[in-house]
């Protein structure tokens, strides 16, 4: 029996602090919330510094109380489509929602698909649900 693929939840960010940092970028949402807070009103999305044995291209840290979240959220993994990259959120060490981040071409504008409770890696699953 197949699974059925949830409607994202979809939140759109802009970079703030631009060219600030050189290996890190902060994302504010634009897009005023829905009604799931999963992801915070901020992200930090740093580039991987082999730290891990789990090889992302990038990390990506919430904010909570005026400070970066840690562990992080998760790890971003490149995907077949330009500018895409795909990560999950573990609960209990299961991995349970996937999440699908679209950044812009030139990376200021970021939109992120939450598929909650539903986990899986093949970007094709989710593809009807964006703009890829």
């Amino acid at each position: 029996m197949a699974t059925h693929t949830p409607k994202p939840i979809v939140y759109i960010f802009n970079e703030i602090n631009i060219g600030k940092y050189t290996e890190t970028k902060h994302y504010k949402i634009s897009k005023p919330y829905q009604c799931d807070r999963t992801i915070t009103e901020l992200l930090n999305i740093s580039k991987n510094r082999f730290y891990a044995k789990a090889n992302p291209v990038y990390w990506v840290k919430t904010k909570k109380d005026n400070k970066w979240q840690t562990p992080c959220l998760t790890g971003l993994f490149k995907t077949k489509q330009c500018n895409t990259l795909i990560g999950d959120i573990s609960i209990n060490n299961i991995k349970t929602h996937t999440l699908l981040f679209v950044f812009s071409n030139n990376a200021k504008t970021l939109t992120a698909y939450l598929f909650k409770n539903y986990y899986t890696r093949n970007v094709a699953d989710l593809k009807h649900f964006t703009t890829l």
